[in-house]
């Protein structure tokens, strides 16, 4: 009897040992889904700027904003990054009825990263245009090749002031620098070509609003 005390050690010995792991066990387990967290994050730090840097990424995005117009977009070059400047080169609309090419933009280029526009709540900031050329061509009927930019519901309602107008999620300015405008149909054998214009655009969600334009 005088040995029960000591045989019972031994048994809460190695209770003692199974349960001392658990704490460690938990954080391993935080540790480890901190790492993934950790390289999630860096995956997505790397991999969406690239995923966007693809042409034909953007070209996609700029044809669903047509939303359903018979144009074909196509760009040559982007640069996206998190810290860097936007650079959009070589933005072509190419009607799919074979009318000639109504618009064509040499460089779009942004005044600001990814990440300031994510911080920014909506505030894309500033947009310089080069290069934008928009040529308009009439045929017999005088009809023009910049119907195929336009939505087959604005086509439909026959660009009806009435419609309800959208507001705009973002916020931009939008500087076109140098545009030239050609004007051409059936009644002339040379275009009409107009000279450089500047013009300045401001998109913000309630309109009216006074804005920090920053000049």
């Amino acid at each position: 009897m005088a040995d029960s005390p000591a045989s019972d050690t031994p048994a809460a010995d190695a209770d003692a040992a199974v349960a001392t792991p658990a704490p460690s066990r938990r954080r391993s387990g935080m540790r480890l889904a901190g790492g993934l967290f950790g390289a999630l994050v860096v995956a997505a730090g790397i991999g969406v700027p690239w995923m966007l840097s693809s042409p034909d990424t953007i070209a996609g995005l700029i044809q669903s904003s047509l939303k359903g117009a018979e144009t074909d977009v196509s760009v040559e070059r982007v640069r996206i990054g998190w810290l860097g400047p936007i650079v959009v080169e070589g933005i072509r609309f190419q009607p799919r009825d074979g009318s000639p090419q109504p618009v064509s933009i040499t460089r779009v280029e942004g005044d600001r990263g990814l990440l300031a526009m994510l911080l920014s709540f909506g505030d894309l900031g500033r947009f310089r245009v080069s290069g934008l050329e928009v040529d308009v061509v009439f045929d017999k009927d005088r009809q023009t090749n910049l119907k195929a930019l336009l939505a087959k519901e604005d086509m439909a309602s026959g660009g009806d002031p009435t419609r309800r107008q959208r507001r705009s999620p973002v916020s931009t300015e939008i500087d076109v620098k140098q545009a030239v405008v050609r004007i051409a149909g059936p009644w002339t054998e040379e275009a009409w070509v107009s000279k450089p214009i500047d013009v300045a655009m401001v998109l913000e969600p309630e309109p009216g609003q006074d804005r920090n334009h920053g000049r």
